[in-house]
């Protein structure tokens, strides 16, 4: 997309001197020719750009420049768009040189030129330069604050009267005066037009854009002034009416061409000194909050003479408050839909008009000014690129900018008023189609704009057969969609380097005036109060996280309990449960490869499913999965797909918690079943896990030791299952090594095949026997409902280096199963039987004899027998 492209009126260059270059042909050496140092400038997108050395060391210094031939100074308009992408500064400047007898700007000449860059706000600057000798003539009134951009023209008529104008909307129609006219006659004639651009800082090398010179007769002025808005003043007598531009004196102040129905004319009228398009009325009667008003306006003429055509304006007093006006409507990926053009919607909740001077709504970080426009009760308006009008002007109320652009897969748009308080916020991403017409083509639409925090679950793509609805009523719209439920404290954090902060995150966004109260809040430490913090500091704009800080630092090896009041609430007014809770602590680096272990692994999801794999903190201390990898093995065993789990905010591993790791946390909750929902870490990789077999690693993120490693294949699914698809493998006891084969087993169908983020279906708790081999069941019955599945076999010695051999016979004194073969057991050692024989099918029921046999390093034979029975379900 071209980065600026304006509106150009296409003249007949009458005189030779006369020229206009918007860069269409893709050059800058085309019908007007640019001298200079043409190698550091470049034409993207029918822009003209800097190009320059990105070192200070060059040949050239930090100075570009580029001019062309011009003669015209009499009775002659200059106008230019400048667009650049960072503050100008002394050091950080741009030059327009109107005048010049030299064509080389960077040397000795007489001649005028514009300059916009200081240590201060950025105003436009006009200076006479005498040689070498720069002198200050003028200073414009209009502030450049951030990036700046602005559309310039400067006039000066046959006898040395100069003006010069910028036009807040850069199409070109609505200059607005910078200043009194001025006369300056030390120069006459001219011979080149340019431009100069001077940076000391290497990034800006290619930040300097420009667009739509034209150097020529001055243009008149053909369009017709609209009515744009009406304001009620403080004095709540006075009403402020905004034309599209400047308006005449006379008409302007004619009382008769103003009508408030019902009330009749103005008691006086003038219009603003400064701002040539505002005329200020007075009545008789106070205006009234919340009462629509209707003024009618006629007979004014612009500064050219045009005159407007009759109209009314409705408008009242009111001050909107968050959610009023919201955004409504993304078309971010547009194919061909709407021409192919991206646009955004904003729509009034309310039956009464809003005047939105002063407001803007933020692109990740880029602003788009909305001054001069209202909008209606329950009325709609469209934001696109000034190329889209054809498409969008007859579908409703249409603002358009010379650049407009929103990202494929998301951004974050912030709609805020005069003051920069936020009206409302939204950070879109694909995820919000929910799986549905996400390549492209449709609009992501708002399905009650009464549900303004609703995020995800108040966005669908849209249903509108032309890909969406801008203008009107979303095809989506659904008003029962509303939130009803409280607010929820997710969970707590905090940092080894700062032991006075604690962060706290909600799973909405809240309003923030009611969190942003120290009383609120309190910790706890085994039943001890430790305080409320004494500062807190929000989240901007999201609102739905805060950090805490406390005057006293919180110590390692102690998990503290953080507590929230009931007096929050969300967006729409929800009202927090009273005294949630979140458990946090000071996280250890993981170095104990006994603390964390994988716990669960699904390698082969069900359709529409995603791998994952569960941690489990087996240990008393806290951990931060910040400081953790997931990995997997090739065959070769190079570790491969390094998932890096550094960029998650703060998210603690707490002694007895299980943390899910995998790429869509909604599509697994959407299949299983699990408790503690916000126990998820959404990656955006995951390890590679062949449905057939593979190795889960889990390391640090400092020297990547392991803390654990889990080996699996699909022999190790139970056998009698018709199909492992969507089944996880649950390790038996987390006490055990995940090394060993038979500490791992399906999970239970009652479960539904996973127990993402709690206990396994398949867990068994460990017990310390006295005998030297003992069983833990009786009976047990293997038949995947997650009770008595497997069978734990205990075996201790007092002997280190002891080898073990566990066979399974019937009650006939048949091999069914030859369990362990010349295993090295250690002093207590556990093995599992899940009741599958030597043909991988499930053993019959009735009596089975479990026999042990281990070996010393002495030669000494010890044989053990114990009786199980294996039993089902009638």
């Amino acid at each position: 997309m071209k980065k600026i492209l304006l509106i150009l009126f296409f003249l007949p260059l009458c005189v030779s001197a006369q020229f206009q270059d918007n860069f269409s042909d893709g050059d800058f050496t085309g019908s007007v020719t640019w001298s200079g140092t043409g190698t550091y400038f470049a034409v993207n997108n029918e822009v003209l750009q800097s190009n320059g050395p990105n070192s200070n060391g060059s040949t050239l210094g930090d100075t570009l420049y580029l001019s062309t031939p011009s003669t015209m100074m009499d009775s002659t308009e200059w106008s230019f768009l400048l667009d650049f992408d960072f503050n100008p500064t002394a050091d950080n400047l741009v030059r327009i040189f109107i005048v010049s007898d030299s064509a080389d700007l960077r040397k000795s000449l007489n001649g005028y030129y514009i300059e916009v860059g200081q240590t201060s706000a950025d105003y436009i600057k006009f200076y006479k330069k005498t040689g070498t000798v720069a002198s200050l003539l003028f200073t414009g009134t209009t502030s450049f604050p951030g990036n700046l951009k602005a559309k310039i023209k400067v006039t000066r008529d046959s006898t040395g009267n100069w003006n010069i104008y910028t036009d807040p909307t850069y199409t070109g129609i609505s200059y607005i005066s910078e200043g009194a006219s001025f006369n300056e006659n030390s120069f006459t004639s001219t011979s080149y037009f340019g431009v100069y651009c001077q940076y000391k800082t290497d990034s800006r090398f290619n930040q300097y854009f420009f667009d739509d010179f034209y150097v020529g007769s001055i243009i008149g002025d053909t369009i017709l002034p609209t009515a744009q808005s009406a304001t009620i003043d403080s004095t709540m007598t006075g009403l402020d009416v905004l034309f599209s531009e400047n308006v005449g004196l006379s008409t302007s102040q004619n009382t008769g061409n103003y009508t408030l129905l019902g009330y009749g004319n103005p008691l006086t009228a003038s219009r603003d000194t400064a701002d040539l398009r505002k005329v200020h009325l007075t009545f008789s009667t106070l205006f009234a909050e919340g009462i629509l008003y209707s003024l009618e306006i006629d007979n004014v003429r612009d500064s050219s003479g045009n005159i407007m055509k009759k109209d009314t304006l409705v408008f009242s007093k009111y001050d909107p408050v968050p959610y009023d006006i919201v955004i409504n409507e993304i078309m971010a990926n547009p194919g061909s839909s709407f021409d192919g053009f991206e646009y955004l919607e904003l729509y009034n909740t309310k039956n009464l008009p809003v005047n939105l001077d002063g407001w803007n709504v933020e692109i990740n970080g880029s602003n788009k000014p909305l001054t001069g426009y209202s909008i209606p009760g329950n009325g709609y308006l469209i934001l696109a690129d000034e190329d889209a009008s054809s498409t969008f002007s007859p579908l409703g109320t249409f603002i358009s900018y010379s650049s407009f652009s929103l990202s494929n897969d998301g951004a974050r748009i912030i709609l805020k008023n005069s003051h920069e308080g936020i009206i409302h916020y939204v950070e879109y991403n694909l995820s919000w189609y929910h799986n549905v017409k996400d390549e492209g083509g449709w609009s992501l639409e708002q399905v009650n704009p009464q549900n303004p925090c609703g995020e995800a679950s108040n966005w669908r793509a849209s249903n509108d057969i032309r890909g969406g609805s801008p203008g009107m009523v979303n095809s989506v719209l659904d008003t029962n969609n509303r939130d009803l439920n409280t607010p929820i404290l997710v969970r707590a954090s905090a940092k080894r380097e700062d032991k006075y902060r604690v962060k706290i995150y909600f799973n909405e966004i809240l309003d923030s005036a009611s969190m942003n109260d120290t009383s609120k809040y309190y910790v706890e430490y085994s039943g001890q109060l430790i305080g409320n913090p004494i500062s807190i500091n929000l989240d901007y704009p999201a609102y739905k996280s805060a950090e805490l800080f406390f005057a006293d630092s919180f110590q390692m090896n102690k998990v503290y309990t953080l507590f929230v009041t009931d007096s929050m609430y969300d967006c729409v007014g929800n009202k927090i449960s009273v005294n949630q809770t979140a458990k946090f602590g000071i996280p250890f680096f993981p170095t104990d490869s006994a603390a964390l272990v994988i716990n669960e692994v699904l390698a082969d999801p069900k359709a529409g499913g995603v791998d994952f794999v569960e941690i489990y903190n087996r240990s008393d201390k806290v951990y931060d999965f910040a400081d953790m990898n997931l990995s997997s093995l090739t065959e070769s065993k190079n570790i491969i797909n390094h998932a890096d789990l550094d960029k998650f905010d703060n998210v603690l591993s707490l002694p007895g918690s299980y943390t899910v790791l995998c790429t869509d946390p909604e599509a697994v909750k959407s299949q299983y079943y699990t408790p503690n929902p916000y126990n998820f870490i959404e990656m955006e990789s995951f390890p590679s896990l062949n449905n057939d077999g593979g190795t889960v690693i889990l390391t640090n993120d400092s020297d990547l030791k392991v803390i654990d490693q889990m080996s699996y294949t699909d022999d190790m699914n139970y056998p009698l299952l018709n199909s492992a698809d969507g089944v996880s493998l649950e390790r038996v006891s987390y006490n055990r090594p995940a090394s060993d084969i038979t500490n791992w087993h399906s999970a239970a169908e009652p479960v539904g095949f996973g127990t993402p983020a709690y206990l396994n279906s398949q867990f068994i708790a460990d017990t310390v026997t006295d005998g030297t081999v003992s069983l833990d069941l009786e009976i047990f019955s293997p038949d995947n409902d997650g009770y008595n599945d497997v069978l734990n076999i205990y075996c201790k010695s007092d002997t280190p280096g002891k080898m073990v051999n566990i066979a399974i016979y019937d009650s006939k004194g048949r091999l069914i199963k030859y369990l362990v073969r010349n295993e090295l057991m250690s002093s207590e050692s556990v093995y599992s039987w899940d009741g599958i024989n030597e043909n991988n099918l499930k053993a019959n029921i009735g009596i089975y004899i479990v026999f042990v046999e281990m070996l010393g390093l002495d030669g000494k034979v010890d044989h053990f027998k114990k009786t199980v029975v294996l039993a089902t379900k009638l």
